[in-house]
């Protein structure tokens, strides 16, 4: 599934349309040859370079923006979560999905694009790549081995304010049943600040919509039990 005919090789749109087809026997056949590609898209060409000077293992294969390209956080974790919602998770290559995801992680925990040490310096982590990847993960990793980003997020979230980056935030915590009383309270606080600064966008919107309903994170709504 790419953006335009004219990008082709713009493959991140697939994982989406995977999950916009859930529950719709009528696109079945679409999600199914979706899925497929994910599944053999497996081609890195980025090349192999030491872990201590990059801080991380170019080699392993998750998914990219743009087909046989570096593999970075959001579309990695965007596939895991399609292959959850339709029961491909033990598929090997939604583990490796998984090892790319542990693999960027940060010293200090969370994730940010994917990118984890430049010239020696360890990146920050950005709270919304945080949220899908734990989101991606869970279920499938220890909660020990991701419990630093855990806490990074959790800190995180009296401070955010626009709907995308709350709403993965609060889907990221939620899937590791971690208790958010105030969740209401934060939601309507981002909503009200369409006051200020004009209408946000539908995608957005949405993603803080599901946020707000799925306390379970995405599992739930995606297995038809929500």
């Amino acid at each position: 599934m790419c953006i335009t005919p004219q990008q082709p090789e713009a493959c991140w749109p697939t994982s989406l349309a995977i999950l916009a087809w859930q529950g719709a026997p009528e696109q079945q056949k679409s999600q199914e040859k979706a899925v497929r590609f994910l599944l053999e898209h497996s081609k890195v060409l980025t090349p192999k370079l030491p872990k201590e000077s990059v801080g991380c293992d170019t080699t392993l294969k998750g998914w990219p923006w743009t087909a046989d390209t570096f593999s970075w956080v959001e579309p990695t974790a965007l596939a895991m979560i399609a292959l959850r919602a339709t029961h491909s998770e033990n598929h090997p290559r939604a583990q490796d999905a998984v090892a790319v995801l542990m693999d960027r992680q940060l010293p200090d925990g969370g994730w940010n694009i994917g990118s984890t040490i430049v010239f020696g310096q360890a990146l920050r982590p950005m709270p919304e790549n945080t949220g899908m990847a734990l989101q991606a993960l869970c279920g499938q990793v220890p909660g020990k081995d991701v419990a630093k980003s855990i806490r990074y997020l959790g800190s995180c979230l009296e401070r955010l304010h626009t709907p995308f980056t709350l709403g993965w935030s609060l889907l990221g915590l939620s899937a590791w049943a971690e208790g958010i009383p105030n969740r209401q309270e934060m939601v309507m606080n981002v909503l009200q600040r369409q006051d200020q600064c004009g209408a946000f966008d539908t995608t957005a919107l949405s993603v803080l919509l599901v946020a707000h309903y799925c306390e379970r994170g995405l599992i739930d709504l995606l297995d038809g039990k929500h």
